[in-house]
């Protein structure tokens, strides 16, 4: 079941121009959710749940591309792997791990894997929209 929490309503500052978010999660209720969301928030949203598709559709776009959200837990390819792919392609891109895995787990890949950050699942928008802003220096 996925869940959209609103907690409280903070006035959150709506990007300068249209970026675009690239969201890699196979939970395609998840996808429309977020999709639906940042879009509400003034963010482009593509997504993919299938890493190699994703993967070379990064490879087309990835110019235009500033944020990745990327979920961990992929069929057939870990987080892990993708971010490493995902770098090899572009260096500079803000990659954000946006998974449900418990706090401890996070910390460790936190400490050993290249991120920017971190949005836990289930959403919460403020927290999405605050965490993306700051990826990007906003």
């Amino acid at each position: 079941m996925i869940q959209l929490r609103e907690d409280v309503e903070i006035p959150v500052a709506a990007p300068v121009a249209t970026t675009k978010v690239f969201l890699i999660d196979d939970d395609e209720t998840f996808c429309t959710v977020v999709r639906g969301t940042l879009r509400k928030h003034g963010f482009e949203v593509i997504s993919c749940g299938q890493p190699a598709k994703a993967l070379e559709l990064y490879t087309r776009q990835r110019q235009s591309i500033p944020v990745v959200l990327l979920d961990y837990h992929l069929p057939g390819l870990n987080g892990a792997v993708a971010l490493a792919h995902l770098r090899k392609l572009n260096p500079d891109v803000k990659v954000l791990l946006c998974s449900g895995v418990d706090d401890l787990r996070i910390r460790v890949l936190m400490n050993q894997l290249p991120l920017d950050g971190y949005i836990h699942k289930p959403l919460r928008v403020v927290e999405a929209v605050e965490t993306i802003n700051r990826v990007l220096g906003r």
